[in-house]
């Protein structure tokens, strides 16, 4: 399959692996044990989970990314379910710069996919969570103070990259410890995690019109960055952009 429209590069989907160029990519591989501590059931299923591109770009663009201290990920998600849960990512919350946490900007390359949004965790609570429902070519920003979890709902694999400040580490220790996001969706629909204390009801929204609303264009997240770097400031100086990044999200 190719991505070459939706991701502005010369990318190829083969099987569960990318290619640019024709040149295959290595991948981290996340499997589908690394994810028991996440998931809703046991599983004795074994095999990836999902698959992590780092830091893709064309060669001459590499020196622009490092420069703005950012970097382009792509992740592949596999279809398959676990019990009656869709297959997902592990989740994590984004470390803090000076008052505001990292954001982070997705884009979805392939099929569909769910971002479940939480807020910071008080305790064992927390005070919103949201589901943001997107499609090949619409974008979802992981705003301040807010943790990220994709699923695959789909009988296919689903492609998303992200564009993320390249300064900080994923915090996976709130999901390790509380066996996931507050919520679990299910093929029942989404199940409510026991072991939060108190979880809201979760809000469903569609991932709207972020790209025109936020870079005032259409293109794929890759040309926009390589043709404009400096709009992506946000990505290392969130303090400066978090009512905008709210605004466009909620």
């Amino acid at each position: 399959m190719n991505l070459e429209k939706t991701s502005g590069l010369p990318l190829k989907l083969a099987g569960k692996m990318l290619c640019i160029d024709g040149a295959r990519l290595k991948p981290d591989v996340r499997t589908i044990d690394d994810m028991k501590p996440v998931f809703l059931h046991k599983t004795k299923k074994s095999g990836a989970s999902y698959l992590m591109y780092r830091r893709v770009c064309k060669k001459p663009d590499r020196t622009l990314f490092i420069k703005n201290n950012v970097r382009y990920d792509i992740t592949v998600i596999l279809p398959f379910t676990v019990g009656n849960e869709y297959n997902k990512t592990f989740g994590h919350y984004h470390a803090v710069h000076k008052k505001a946490t990292y954001p982070e900007i997705y884009e979805v390359l392939r099929g569909s996919a769910h971002f479940i949004i939480q807020s910071k965790l008080r305790g064992k609570d927390v005070d919103d969570v949201a589901v943001i429902k997107a499609v090949a070519g619409d974008a979802v920003i992981v705003p301040h103070d807010y943790a990220h979890v994709i699923i695959n709902t789909t009988k296919n694999s689903a492609v998303v990259s992200n564009l993320v400040s390249d300064k900080f580490k994923n915090d996976y220790t709130t999901f390790t410890k509380l066996h996931g996001a507050a919520y679990y969706e299910t093929t029942r629909g989404f199940m409510k995690n026991k072991n939060y204390a108190a979880v809201p009801k979760i809000r469903v929204l569609k991932a709207g019109r972020i790209k025109k609303n936020f870079f005032n264009s259409n293109e794929p997240m890759y040309k926009i960055f390589t043709a404009s770097p400096e709009k992506f400031e946000f990505l290392n100086e969130p303090e400066k952009y978090q009512k905008k990044m709210m605004k466009a999200i909620f």
